[in-house]
């Protein structure tokens, strides 16, 4: 941007904000070899009674490119009316964010689908995003400069005109009735007028499996979950609450009368636009960083929340690691670490390791229970005990950027020290560069979240440091391990029918198949070949 451009406002409609540097970045994006501006006007961009629901300008610049010759752009930028009656109508409906929506995800997708099929279609103009905007806008590539142009609508479409939109129509109808009879039922669609409306919720049930429900007769982890969703997280939101903070840490739970199982009903959080990320790939640095902070409230308001009112129940500070459970987890660890030791074998570099791999076999579920054990001393809250990508949904607004996230999944909590929820979310969930790379920064980032939530909250007791969270972390390395050997494989292996809990339990071929997968696939072995030995020099292995 330089003091040759010029900016022209004349037009009364045209907000103080417009102008010429908020479309640098757009010029960038749709003019080949931008160099500057040289001239900037916005002015009305259509005639008195062509448009009533928005105010639309037309943007004209012209730029210099980077070979010193000059060319002519133009944007049409649709502004709301400044209106009381339009503002509380747009409390209710945001049309501008449903447009950008349409622009930016819809009308692709319903693009892609011709596309797909062989047929090159365009439905509309490009959309562009305008940075540092002061209103809610919809900006766009002008049409005009490639010849087209309205009809006059005094005289009506005659018979040719309307057959092409006729034409056009029945495709952008038939590509959505596509596209919903192949993905399901658009979020919050409304019809008749609002008269009705597609709900949805999501029902956990049990599995039909004689060691899953020996497992339940000892621990009903349905229970456990409905009384997280019905007790535990509203009064943890609550603390927050009383503290002048809305926090929503998940879904809401709904009674089921009738069921004839164990159940959990849930709200459905795919239409509030929550979804999960790509599990394969891996949470990037930003994505990390959200979910660090909600685990930070939620570690602080649990911790506040003993501090104040006492212990929880067994059902929370025992959790999974009960005494009757112990033959069944041991048989569950050594049917899993006998796979992982066998493809142990093949990773790069195991020599440093394999000695300690093959000590620990017999010892895995005696250090579980060990590492279990509550110690006063440690900085101890409410662990999720599952905490991994697929167990938290983000929300995006328009632009990609993380508007929110909810945390599902709370069938295994476990008071005691938050190093069981760290090494499992760093180390299952991360991308393979970040994975040990990012690991102190995280947990640096953690702490400081974790210190600020705890302030807020008056937190009564010793506030950790963040040598004192790093010392935990070599404390209870060995869930490092248990980890990088356990669930970190679940979820780095490709979808497959034989990925089910079944397989994950049994010895049978199929099962002892599926767990060689687990641990012999190229992603998994990546990741692990680096967190071995990362693992062995902090120490985890050590005092077993």
């Amino acid at each position: 941007m330089t003091t040759e451009a010029k900016t022209d406002q004349t037009a009364s409609k045209v907000p103080d904000w417009v102008q010429a540097d908020l479309f640098v970045d757009v010029l960038k994006e749709s003019v080949k070899g931008f160099s500057k501006i040289k001239s900037f006007k916005a002015a009305g961009g259509t005639a008195a009674g062509e448009n009533y629901a928005t105010v639309m300008l037309r943007v004209s610049i012209e730029v210099e490119l980077e070979d010193g010759k000059e060319k002519s752009v133009s944007y049409m930028l649709k502004l709301p009316h400044d209106l009381e009656m339009y503002k509380k109508m747009m409390e209710s409906n945001n049309i501008f964010e449903a447009e950008f929506n349409m622009y930016k995800t819809v009308v692709p997708e319903l693009e892609q689908i011709y596309r797909d099929a062989g047929v090159e279609v365009k439905f509309g103009a490009t959309a562009y995003e305008l940075k540092g905007a002061k209103s809610d806008y919809i900006l766009l590539e002008d049409l005009a400069p490639k010849g087209f142009k309205n009809t006059n609508r005094l005289e009506g479409l005659d018979q040719a005109h309307t057959e092409v939109a006729l034409r056009k129509l029945s495709m952008w109808h038939a590509a959505s009735a596509v596209r919903v009879a192949t993905k399901g039922p658009y979020s919050d669609q409304l019809k008749d007028d609002g008269k009705e409306k597609s709900v949805s919720y999501m029902l956990k049930l049990p599995h039909d499996l004689e060691m899953y429900k020996k497992m339940m007769e000892s621990n009903n982890i349905f229970e456990a979950e409905f009384n997280m969703y019905k007790t535990v997280v509203p009064e943890l939101e609550q603390i927050y609450r009383d503290a002048g903070v809305e926090v929503k840490f998940g879904a809401t739970a709904y009674e089921l009368k009738g069921a004839k199982s164990d159940y959990i009903l849930l709200e459905d959080l795919a239409p509030k636009g929550f979804k999960n990320t790509n599990r394969l790939d891996g949470l990037d640095q930003a994505h990390t960083e959200v979910a660090l902070r909600k685990l930070s409230m939620w570690h602080a308001a649990s911790a506040v929340r003993v501090a104040t009112k006492g212990p929880y129940s067994d059902q929370l500070t025992i959790g999974f690691y009960k005494e009757e459970l112990r033959p069944m987890l041991t048989e569950m660890n050594n049917n899993l670490q006998q796979n992982f030791l066998k493809s142990c074998k093949l990773y790069d570099g195991n020599e440093e390791y394999i000695d300690r791999v093959k000590e620990m076999q017999s010892q895995i579920t005696d250090q579980i229970y060990k590492m279990s054990k509550i110690d006063e001393n440690d900085f101890n809250a409410l662990n999720h005990g599952d905490f991994w990508s697929n167990n938290m949904m983000y929300s995006h607004d328009s632009f990609g950027k993380i508007k929110e996230i909810r945390l599902v999944d709370f069938q295994i909590p476990k008071f005691g020290t938050v190093a069981q929820d760290l090494y499992y979310f760093l180390l299952s969930s991360t991308k393979l560069e970040d994975k040990i790379a990012k690991f102190d920064y995280y947990i640096k980032m953690y702490h400081e979240c974790l210190l600020e939530n705890l302030k807020i909250l008056n937190y009564s007791k010793h506030v950790p440091t963040l040598r004192e969270i790093h010392l935990t972390l070599f404390k209870y390395g060995f869930w490092g391990y248990l980890t990088a050997s356990g669930v970190m494989s679940a979820v780095l292996v490709d979808p497959t029918e034989t990925a089910n809990f079944e397989n994950f339990l049994s010895d049978s071929t199929e099962g002892n198949d599926f767990k060689m997968l687990l641990y012999s696939n190229s992603r998994y072995r990546k990741h692990i070949q680096i967190i071995m030995p990362w693992l062995l020099n902090r120490g985890a292995f050590d005092e077993l």
